[in-house]
């Protein structure tokens, strides 16, 4: 419209221009005097010259300017979604991601500890050296774009792959879609800018005279190899940060008291086995990490046990106990730990009649703390992560106050990639018809931020989820991802066939993971077979493995 305005405004004033020196220049006195001439002409050019200044200001000014905190999966997520969803609706959109480190991929990228435990203890990448997934690549996979078979020398077709290929996956994502990332810039603080002009997200206002005002926000970006910092303004912003770099450590009377041992570390520290060699551990949390982990350290160390809440009653049980074998094993499954005694031995709860003896190491493999170290209490925004939960949230995803505001990726066990892409496909149709896409009013959005605060999870049984599992989904997952589907407003047949497909292979890996924490990890051996097209899978069996691996070489 700009454009055409622009070159309508300069073909008029080259008519009016030609017109009026055709005229002829004689003195007579139906010619115009030359001075008026003269001033006419200055003056169309200084009309034409404020029309065309004034107009590339206002198309400069009123680009919208979305911040992305964070390079990993979600940020890149946020990126792709965003730079596609402007170019198929010819809009003009501006992303910046910062990333605080010098490469992408976030959690996903291993790096070797330091060499001395004081400094290990403070490594903050939860990574380690043997980690498969636990969840196989073929719904791991961003929706457009599955995981290529030429990622690395690793890959071998397994459908549980290492952290070194879904590394390599984000780069490649990042790589074909021509992702920009401004590396080494951290953010240092968000600020929302209530007294300043509206975000050009803010909705328009309503019937009844209520306004929902999105403010602009102001971000702090530290240069970390300039040491230098900066402020930027922007209309809505992505938290993208992940939620793996703040260890969670519980309160477990007489642990600092009476502990005899040699150290009590986080799974966070943790990266392979050798240094636990003859030593007795105790790893408490018996999920993904502290199952896997237990299973790595049985292979060198004297004893291990793990204490999982989840265990229903109070006896101890070893693997051959569980498994009905013979063969030997080094792992004691025990309940939730309940106590460190004054001479140094662990007590478990539920009236279990062991205590562990002599413990080397504890290991607290008991997950992360949400944290957005940017946002405080001067950064105008009510925001809490007490006990694992972050509030105030529409659906999870947008704050209540402020929706042009919103936490990427907090609901947690749920799959990872295409869940990113759902809410930034949310967020990017909420912001681009201002609330207009489903959200309701401040009012409304509070009240439901509030029920889902003391909800306990979605996906627990009513009553009986705990503050901390807010954000708990498991297999209230699909629902909510039909919910960010119908924010989009992408809702299909298409997309419906893509979630069932996601759920039956995710219910087929999660039953066969079930077992005793420790034990043979025997489900990653599973190979499984999507053909998108057809919107069908199926589980390979040998003769089928060996078969793609002869076709592959």
């Amino acid at each position: 419209q700009i454009q055409r305005d622009t070159s309508c405004m300069c073909r008029q004033s080259e008519r009016m221009t030609l017109r009026m020196a055709a005229l002829p220049s004689s003195s007579s006195s139906s010619s115009f005097p030359l001075p008026l001439i003269l001033f006419l002409l200055l003056l169309i050019y200084m009309m034409t010259a404020v029309v065309v200044s004034g107009l590339t200001t206002t198309s400069t000014t009123t680009t919208p300017r979305i911040a992305i905190i964070g390079g990993g999966a979600a940020g890149l997520a946020c990126a792709r979604i965003f730079s596609r969803s402007s170019n198929n609706n010819n809009n003009c959109i501006r992303c910046v991601v910062y990333e605080k480190d010098n490469f992408v991929g976030g959690v996903w990228k291993h790096q070797p500890p330091p060499t001395t435990t004081a400094a290990s203890e403070q490594q903050h990448r939860p990574m380690y050296k043997g980690l498969r997934t636990n969840l196989p690549k073929e719904i791991m996979a961003f929706r457009e774009f599955p995981f290529p078979k030429d990622l690395d020398d690793d890959d071998d077709g397994a459908s549980f792959v290492t952290h070194r290929q879904v590394q390599r996956y984000l780069e490649r994502y990042r790589e074909t879609f021509h992702l920009q990332v401004q590396m080494g810039q951290q953010v240092q603080h968000l600020k929302v800018l209530s007294n300043s002009k509206p975000s050009c997200f803010t909705p328009p206002p309503p019937l009844n005279g209520t306004e929902d005002v999105w403010p602009q926000v102001e971000l702090t970006i530290l240069d970390k190899d300039a040491t230098t910092t900066r402020t930027e303004i922007f209309d809505a912003v992505l938290i993208a940060n992940g939620h793996y770099s703040l260890p969670s450590a519980p309160d477990i009377p007489g642990l600092n008291e009476f502990f005899q041992g040699k150290r009590i570390m986080h799974s966070v520290a943790y990266d392979e086995p050798d240094e636990f060699k003859d030593q007795t551990v105790l790893c408490i949390g018996g999920r993904a990490s502290g199952a896997d982990i237990a299973r790595e350290i049985a292979t060198v160390a004297k004893h291990v046990y793990v204490s999982d809440s989840a265990k229903a009653d109070g006896a101890p049980q070893t693997l051959e106990e569980a498994s009905g074998s013979s063969s030997s094993s080094s792992i004691t499954w025990v309940p939730a730990t309940q106590q460190v005694l004054p001479n140094g031995n662990i007590q478990f709860a539920k009236d279990c009649p062991l205590q562990a003896e002599s413990v080397d190491v504890i290991m607290l493999c008991t997950g992360y703390d949400y944290s957005m170290p940017f946002i405080d209490g001067q950064s105008g925004l009510e925001f809490s992560t007490v006990q694992r939960r972050v509030q105030p949230l529409y659906r999870q995803l947008f704050h209540a106050q402020y929706p042009n505001v919103a936490f990427i990726g907090l609901p947690h066990s749920v799959l990872p990639f295409p869940f990113f892409e759902l809410q930034a496909e949310a967020c990017y149709n909420v912001w681009n018809t201002k609330g207009v896409a489903n959200l309701p009013g401040p009012l409304e959005r509070h009240e439901a931020a509030q029920c889902d605060a003391v909800s306990g999870g979605q996906g627990k049984p009513s009553g009986t989820g705990r503050i901390e599992d807010t954000h708990y989904l498991g297999n209230a997952q699909w629902d909510y991802c039909r919910e960010m589907a119908i924010l989009a407003g992408n809702y299909d047949e298409s997309l419906e066939q893509y979630l069932t497909i996601n759920k039956e292979i995710y219910d087929h890996a999660g039953s066969r993971r079930k077992g005793f924490p420790g034990g043979p990890d025997l489900y990653r051996g599973i190979r499984y077979d999507r053909n998108h097209e057809a919107q069908s899978w199926r589980v390979l069996d040998k003769v089928s493995i060996i078969n793609s691996q002869s076709n592959q070489h």
